[in-house]
């Protein structure tokens, strides 16, 4: 039967180079084409993900655990303290400002400052308790340079610990709240509980300093005023005793002992009946009083000039509740008060309508508008009181130097009179009413004392710190599950990378993508061995050796041979109208499977009814006699140096009938001359005469130059790849070399073909998977 009797199928159906080009890039960056490239390496995923998570187990095993203890404070709204006298409210400390987050944030500040942390530190001797789980390392101890320090003196020491601290400290401020939390992680839940209770407890502490220091300063203020008025009472009492002696008058005091309308007792008024002395001891009384009240009114105009309006709403209240005369100086302050007043209303309406009808509502910003009216008339009313402040003491001022004149022109009279009862009732005057401010003013400064020791934080602990039952971390579940997540992204990031440094061709996508010419067999990957030949047909007996390529002849319905057989179609296709009669096959490299696919394409060919002759033009490495477990000892070196009859050379294929073998003879020292002769070329046009199809079995074209010769010589050229080891390089080389030389190259047969990998599923779809369902 002549092969020139082939199908009708026209060439067109066959893919064309330049058309499968511009499809298969898209196609090769699609998300599809990254699902092949990660199960062709699946199992570098997930043995980094296996890896990875194990090491994250055994780490999360071998890391000291940490405890953390937490607690919760709350920073309540400043309160108005109504305790002590009026002196002691105004210089009482500023309570928080309106914006609660701008509040919160400073206190939250405040916890994770350096000073704070230092006081906490040394109070709790972190730095002893650091030393103990470092000590196993050699770490945690001070330079020689700074033993024996305190941390103020040891800069290095300091900012090691106070980086070590800072770094188990958490300050967390709870959303729309007042509360802070506070949490301290250590090895020892007992130490981070302590550590935390130590810190806030040291926070309240110096809360309360800062609070009291403005009382403290006016307190020294006043303490100053009254070492001057005790200096006054002494030296007035010494001039009372001396002139005493001087004169040997005795003074009898008064019954009542009450000498002014200020309530000041103790006073000892001499029995003298005198206009001059009665005038004199109304001026002294006016004049303690005067100088009292510029005193009085030089430490309002001292705390108005300040401009703190807590401090003057305190004032205000304070002087509210005291007596007749601090009514009248309440007066002042009258319109600050109601002004408090108003702003705390509309703060609290302005509180609930946020939280009842949103930001954006026309009542919300109604409410702010007020409020920030109410700001600007307080800010008004301030200056007012600074200025009305300062005129009374100016008039305090002058009304106290009008006094002193008069009383210094009156007590000038009473000396002329040269009396010496004037004289001593003066002195005993003097000095009773020194005593009496003196007296009046320590008082003062005792209240204003007990108010700053009254003064109450407006910090309160919600929850204080406990020692935690389990540890916060390592947490070793949730560290393997995450190390596992992260094996998986490097193992998926390892394939691409791999997947890109690797050059070789694995699918016939990829061969038509890097040369444009079509693939027209993909033959399966099959074991070759005997033994695994055997067992694939446990029916036949198990082949020898040199016949382990007769897969043709030996598993006529296998997957493999029916991939030669699609193999034979289309090269029958390829040239529908003029079928090769002469064929050659080659490869790029050894060991890509040319001489076994050689010999089963004949052997197809065979079976079609055609007559075919293989011939074993490998005279390097010749392998088609161990196919058919022929001899070797004759062949085509024999007539290549010889004029025989080829007829003598020819053997009978035992398994397959019309198929015949030209085996490749001695191994002569010139293959490449031999095969470049006339003697060969004529043979092969013998041969094609006699034969319906020649295949020729070539050596490697990228070893030597045997292929590209024959290639010349015969009507097409098939070119053997193996997939998985032959490279793209290699691959464009052996094209571009038979192009090059006109070679009449017809396409690629993509041998060992893994049909169970991504790519073979990819390229071939349902049918390639499938197709072992149907053999029988």
């Amino acid at each position: 039967m002549s092969i020139s009797k082939k199908s009708t199928i026209p060439s067109s159906l066959i893919p064309d180079g330049s058309v499968l080009t511009g499809s298969l890039e898209s196609e090769d960056l699609s998300f599809r084409q990254a699902i092949r490239t990660v199960r062709k390496r699946k199992h570098i995923v997930f043995l980094m993900a296996l890896i990875i998570g194990v090491l994250t187990f055994i780490i999360s095993l071998v890391l000291r655990p940490y405890y953390s203890s937490v607690a919760a404070i709350e920073i309540e709204k400043q309160q108005n303290d109504m305790m002590g006298s009026a002196l002691g409210q105004l210089a009482s400390s500023l309570g928080g400002g309106d914006d609660v987050k701008t509040e919160i944030q400073t206190e939250v500040t405040v916890l994770q400052s350096d000073a704070l942390g230092i006081e906490t530190i040394e109070r709790t001797h972190f730095e002893d308790h650091q030393s103990k789980y470092w000590r196993v390392f050699g770490g945690g101890q001070r330079v020689p340079s700074e033993r024996g320090l305190p941390l103020s003196e040891a800069p290095i020491t300091r900012e090691r610990l106070l980086k070590e601290f800072e770094s188990r400290l958490t300050i967390t401020p709870v959303l729309d709240t007042r509360l802070i939390q506070v949490a301290f992680e250590d090895p020892d839940p007992k130490f981070a509980a302590n550590i935390t209770n130590a810190l806030i407890d040291q926070y309240i502490h110096d809360r309360l300093e800062r609070r009291n220091s403005s009382t403290v300063q006016a307190t020294g203020w006043m303490s100053g005023e009254i070492n001057d008025l005790n200096k006054q009472v002494q030296v007035a009492e010494q001039r009372l005793i001396d002139y005493q002696r001087q004169s040997g008058l005795i003074v009898i005091p008064s019954a009542g002992g009450n000498i002014s309308s200020q309530g000041v007792s103790g006073a000892a008024t001499p029995t003298v009946s005198s206009p001059v002395l009665d005038r004199l001891t109304q001026l002294n009384s006016n004049l303690v009083t005067a100088e009292s009240n510029r005193i009085t009114q030089e430490a309002l105009y001292r705390l108005a000039k300040s401009g703190d309006v807590e401090a003057l709403a305190n004032m205000a209240a304070g002087l509210q509740a005291s007596s007749a005369n601090g009514s009248v100086q309440g007066g002042t302050f009258n319109g600050l008060l109601a002004l408090r007043q108003q702003q705390t209303s509309l703060k609290v309406q302005l509180s609930s309508a946020m939280q009842i009808y949103g930001l954006k509502n026309p009542h919300l910003i109604d409410l702010d508008k007020q409020l920030a009216t109410i700001d600007q008339q307080i800010q008004e009313e301030v200056k007012r009181i600074v200025n009305t402040t300062e005129m009374n003491y100016q008039v305090a001022l002058k009304s106290e130097d009008g006094i002193r004149k008069a009383y210094d022109a009156e007590e000038r009279e009473a000396y002329r009179m040269n009396d010496s009862q004037i004289r001593l009732a003066v002195l005993q005057q003097e000095a009773d009413s020194t005593r009496a401010l003196y007296q009046d003013l320590y008082t003062k400064l005792q209240e204003s004392k007990l108010s700053e020791g009254t003064q109450s934080s407006n910090v309160s602990i919600i929850s204080g710190a406990l020692d935690p039952a389990r540890p916060l971390h390592p947490k070793k579940v949730l560290n393997t599950v995450i190390g596992l997540i992260a094996g998986l992204i490097i193992g998926v990031v390892a394939t691409f990378v791999l997947d890109n440094l690797d050059d070789s061709i694995v699918t016939s996508i990829e061969v038509e993508n890097s040369t444009g010419v079509p693939v027209l067999g993909s033959i399966p990957h099959f074991d070759q061995s005997p033994r695994s030949y055997g067992r694939r047909n446990q029916q036949m007996a198990p082949v020898t050796a040199p016949a382990i390529g007769a897969w043709i002849a030996k598993q006529p319905t296998s997957q493999v041979a029916e991939a030669y057989r699609a193999l034979r179609t289309n090269l029958l296709l390829s040239q529908p109208g003029a079928p090769p009669r002469t064929l050659l096959v080659t490869s790029s490299l050894p060991t890509e499977g040319k001489s076994t696919t050689a010999y089963n394409l004949a052997a197809c060919f065979a079976n079609f009814g055609a007559r075919v002759l293989a011939l074993d033009a490998d005279l390097r490495k010749p392998a088609l006699h161990k196919l058919t477990n022929s001899s070797n000892e004759r062949g085509l070196s024999n007539l290549l140096t010889s004029s025989l009859n080829p007829v003598d050379f020819i053997v009978q294929d035992p398994e397959i009938r019309n198929l015949s073998l030209l085996p490749a003879g001695p191994i002569p020292p010139n293959p490449a001359e031999l095969l470049g002769s006339r003697t060969f070329s004529a043979l092969l046009d013998t041969l094609s005469h006699e034969y319906d199809l020649v295949v020729i079995d070539s050596p490697p074209s990228m070893l030597v130059a045997d292929s590209t010769i024959m290639a010349a010589m015969v009507d097409g050229v098939v070119v053997v790849l193996r997939s998985g080891v032959t490279t793209r390089p290699t691959l464009v080389r052996v094209a571009e070399g038979l192009q090059r030389n006109r070679a009449h190259l017809l396409g690629f047969v993509l041998n060992a073909v893994d049909t169970k990998s991504a790519e073979y599923y990819y390229a071939y779809g349902y049918y390639g998977t499938e197709y072992s369902k149907y053999r029988s």
